[in-house]
């Protein structure tokens, strides 16, 4: 039987291989504030790039405000322009019916209406054409009548001096009395669709004006 001295070897410290060094508790902590101080600095470094980053701005941002600017300032152009335009719209729709100062005018206004027993007699006393086209016409009616009529049409055509048609027009009255033995003052307009003639001067007018209607007899409203 051999003895325990005769199975055991030394081992020569050549042939040791050490699979892993030990390190202590100092090392241990020096490692780990180490990798902690790095982890700070790459964190640090990554935070700046990103602040440099927002105050140099996007690149695309950067190209895009001068466009922007130049659409603010289009935009204010545009509103200024339509409150213009909407101002002068307001203002064309009552100067649209006055008279248009570059075409011809009428007025026969000093003349006194005419009075015949028992007739009614119509006479012109105003024409002129208007911004917006028409041809206003202003007329005198006369009741030599004692009876009061309750107008209901009025039939009109126009000429001029070289006797052209002018225009012509029906129009329905409403609300018009003319007085017994008195005048009514009526004003209306051609649509310019019925009008032949759309620039004449005017300065001589020959009208056919056709009247029609009813009298008013006192407690009897149908009469001829």
């Amino acid at each position: 039987m051999a003895k325990k001295k005769d199975i055991i070897r030394e081992i020569p410290d050549s042939e040791i291989e050490l699979f892993g060094a030990h390190k202590t508790k100092e090392e241990i902590k020096a490692d780990n504030k180490a990798r902690k101080a790095k982890e700070r600095a790459a964190l640090k470094a990554e935070i700046a790039a990103r602040r440099k980053e927002g105050k140099s701005g996007h690149p695309a941002l950067k190209e895009m405000l001068p466009v922007l600017i130049v659409c603010g300032i289009t935009l204010v152009l545009c509103v200024v322009l339509l409150v213009i335009q909407f101002n002068r719209a307001e203002n064309n729709g009552a100067d649209a019916w006055e008279y248009n100062e570059e075409l011809g005018y009428f007025s026969d206004v000093e003349v006194a209406p005419t009075m015949k027993e028992g007739e009614i007699t119509e006479r012109l006393v105003e024409a002129y054409y208007t911004n917006n086209g028409h041809l206003y016409l202003r007329m005198i009616f006369s009741n030599g009548d004692k009876r009061a009529v309750q107008l209901e049409t009025v039939d009109i055509r126009l000429k001029n001096g070289e006797d052209q048609l002018i225009g012509s027009g029906e129009f329905n009255v409403k609300n018009k009395i003319i007085p017994a033995e008195g005048t009514l003052e009526y004003a209306c307009y051609i649509k310019p669709e019925h009008l032949e003639i759309t620039n004449d001067s005017l300065e001589v007018i020959t009208s056919f004006i056709d009247a029609n209607g009813y009298y008013i007899v006192e407690n009897d409203s149908t009469t001829e």
